[in-house]
């Protein structure tokens, strides 16, 4: 079950254009809003309890596309909290679950406990968030809400979202240990969901 989240000030803009845009549904999944990223905190931020990207496992060496599966593309994204960078194309050594989410969209918010509990349950599996065209300080204060954990990223330009060609939010897409793309969900994942793709993220 969804927690009930308490609605802060700096959230209520978040909520109101999630009302407005609809943000994603499974069918049809409109467009991102532009959201103002003016006049926002510098990174890092602090949010409480959440893990650094310093514990993400990368390699010196980009993942290597073959004909049938794809990688991320070279795009170095910074933490959200104190932390490295991280590049997309070096996300191989582990499975990797990335979701890319915002504040301001409605099943992204709604999913999150779901990805929370898959981190939880498959600890050889590491996640990571991908806070896309939103403001840090919106996120700063709803991670904790949910009770992510796991580490975030900020693409405020929404650059690997254009790159996936996806139409909105959230996207969820799973890389194998060698960095490859092996399965991707455009709008809200279910927990049966999230475990059908790790599971063919460890082959």
């Amino acid at each position: 079950m969804v927690p009930e989240l308490r609605v802060l000030p700096g959230l209520l803009l978040a909520v109101v254009l999630a009302t407005l845009s609809g943000c994603v549904s499974a069918s049809s999944p409109p467009a991102t809003p532009d959201v103002d990223t003016r006049g926002q905190p510098s990174l890092p931020v602090t949010v409480p309890n959440l893990d650094g990207c310093g514990l993400i496992v990368k390699s010196d060496q980009p993942a290597t596309p073959t004909k049938d599966e794809d990688t991320l593309p070279e795009l170095t994204l910074p933490c959200l909290t104190p932390g490295p960078s991280v590049d997309l194309a070096h996300l191989n050594g582990r499975p990797t679950v990335v979701n890319l989410w915002a504040t301001w969209c409605t099943p992204c918010r709604e999913e999150m406990p779901a990805l929370q509990a898959a981190h939880d349950r498959h600890r050889d599996v590491q996640f990571l968030g991908v806070d896309t065209k939103d403001r840090a300080d919106w996120a700063q204060e709803f991670l904790p809400l949910v009770k992510v954990r796991y580490p975030q990223v900020v693409d405020a330009d929404g650059r690997l979202l254009a790159i996936l060609r996806s139409p909105g939010l959230p996207v969820t897409v799973v890389l194998d240990r060698d960095g490859r793309v092996v399965g991707r969900q455009i709008g809200k994942v279910s927990a049966a969901r999230l475990d059908q793709l790790i599971a063919s993220a460890r082959g």
